[in-house]
């Protein structure tokens, strides 16, 4: 039995909360991300970062398809993580593969168990804090992948 180092944490901000015990607020989601890319890659500050790529081979593949083309042009920077939890049988992350020193591979699903995000997607940052967090779907997938571009683009001038 595998013990994450960030469960404890985690049960510490669950308890604290006022809101509905079945959604963490953005400050305990927060608290896992922050805990759980630690627990990866301890040279990665998520103040560091502006927004989280996450690529699974769950739920819509030609959501999450389209998604990771247009994301391979963010893979050269340094404020974009990519998280991957896919095999590339269903998904192809070559692009993923070539760039590792922004990339944590999650074959163990550790990011959709803390239930931050169940499939692909983006968590936008500000700050080191979640600001928003984008589940791809089928329905509205042009406006959500419209709102993350738009985004990064916007940001990339900004200051964290």
């Amino acid at each position: 039995m595998r013990v994450n180092s960030w469960l404890p944490l985690g049960l510490l901000a669950g308890g604290l909360s006022c809101a509905d015990p079945g959604l963490p607020s953005k400050l305990e989601r927060t608290n896992l991300l922050r805990a759980l890319i630690a627990d990866s890659r301890a040279d990665i500050a998520l103040v560091e970062i502006r927004a989280v790529v996450v690529m699974t081979e769950r739920g819509c593949l030609p959501c999450t398809k389209a998604f990771s083309k247009l994301m391979e042009n963010h893979v050269e920077d340094p404020s974009v993580l990519f998280w991957v939890s896919a095999s590339g049988q269903g998904l192809d992350i070559s692009a993923y593969q070539a760039t590792p020193t922004q990339v944590i591979w999650d074959h163990d699903d550790r990011l959709r168990s803390t239930g931050i995000l169940e499939g692909s997607g983006a968590i936008l940052l500000r700050h080191g804090a979640i600001d928003t967090i984008i589940d791809l779907e089928a329905r509205g997938l042009e406006g959500s992948l419209q709102y993350i571009i738009a985004d990064l683009e916007k940001t990339s001038s900004d200051p964290l």
